[in-house]
């Protein structure tokens, strides 16, 4: 019996060294390093220009104006957009802040009877505002009655924002687009009309993405 008790204790011990020499048992590793991963971010910018300047810049006084205005007369300017940074432009918000001056009166609103007409050109525009795509009626979907003609005054409508204002308008890195307007003094206007004036601020606002 005491023979048997040595036996198992030895044969638990031999199991026990066993054990402990397959744990010790050792593996080849290796391993590699990738160093210098730098995340920078990009740019979005966006620069405008027109008739009157000569270098892109985010602030131009738009060449579109017209004295001694009468019914029936239109005025043309554009402005073109420059994405100059490094980013692509998903699409282009346009603010009008327009407010009337000199005889505004309870009775009249200049804004009502000047139509607003928008193109998107590609190409070189001209003061004429020739070519393009018309994008009056899309605007006037958005901000207006939905009778396809737009004025002034639905387009700044209290909110002074376009949202989305084109389909289309995406840039590119260092890509031009041109937005050319159109004025038109409705020729139906009377004259409580006379002696009006309005004076136009407009915004463009670049966004990276659709859903901003």
């Amino acid at each position: 019996m005491v023979n048997r008790k040595i036996f198992l204790s030895g044969m638990s011990i031999l199991s026990a060294l066993i054990l402990m020499g397959a744990g010790a048992y050792a593996f080849f590793s290796s391993s590699a390093t990738s160093s210098d991963n730098t995340f920078a971010s990009g740019t979005l910018n966006l620069f405008l220009d027109d008739a009157n300047e000569s270098a892109a810049d985010n602030s131009v006084t738009i060449s579109i104006s017209a004295s001694n205005f009468a019914p029936g007369a239109s005025t043309s300017g554009f402005i073109s957009l420059h994405n100059p940074g490094t980013l692509p432009i998903a699409e282009v918000e346009m603010t009008m802040d327009t407010a009337e001056t000199l005889d505004p009166s309870a009775n009249s609103d200049m804004r009502d009877v000047l139509n607003l007409t928008v193109l998107l050109d590609d190409t070189t525009p001209d003061s004429a505002c020739s070519g393009g795509t018309n994008l009056t009626s899309a605007i006037d979907t958005q901000v207006g009655n939905g009778s396809g003609q737009l004025t002034l005054a639905e387009s700044d409508d209290g909110t002074d924002q376009f949202d989305a204002f084109l389909t289309g308008t995406g840039l590119a890195a260092s890509a031009t687009r041109n937005v050319c307007f159109t004025v038109t003094f409705d020729s139906g206007a009377s004259n409580i009309y006379q002696g009006d004036a309005v004076n136009t601020t407009i915004t463009f606002t670049a966004n990276q993405d659709v859903s901003q």
